[in-house]
């Protein structure tokens, strides 16, 4: 199944591993990068995702605002949050979103997360 997927980091490089790993997926996946959370807003408001795989630490906003804008506004769209400080990943699962990425992570990290949503195969 294709699915439309929002990356969000203010790290380039993060953004290209998981657009590459996740177009490796399945190559047939609508993938889009933003490297902030304005520029996340401006592209949920733009297209429909079904996922949505965000940093929690961004420099022009904190990655929990876009999670609570995007939960509130976009109820459909699953969410995962990524960080490399631990006590932002576990204030994130205070939220009960979909999943959660420990930065560094591996591909295979990825996509067990990814496949875990809703119980089923997402990618």
């Amino acid at each position: 199944m294709i699915k439309k997927i929002l990356i969000v980091d203010d790290d380039k490089s993060i953004l290209s591993f998981l657009e590459k790993a996740i177009l490796k997926f399945n190559s047939l996946n609508i993938v889009k990068r933003a490297d902030s959370v304005s520029g996340a807003i401006q592209e949920l408001l733009k297209n429909y995702y079904d996922i949505l795989i965000t940093d929690i630490n961004i420099p022009d906003e904190s990655g929990f605002y876009l999670i609570e804008y995007t939960k509130k506004n976009f109820p459909n769209c699953k969410i995962i949050a990524m960080s490399g400080e631990p006590s932002l990943l576990r204030d994130a699962k205070r939220l009960k979103l979909e999943g959660y990425l420990s930065k560094p992570f591996s591909v295979l990290k990825l996509a067990e997360e990814l496949k875990i949503i809703d119980g089923k195969k997402v990618l």
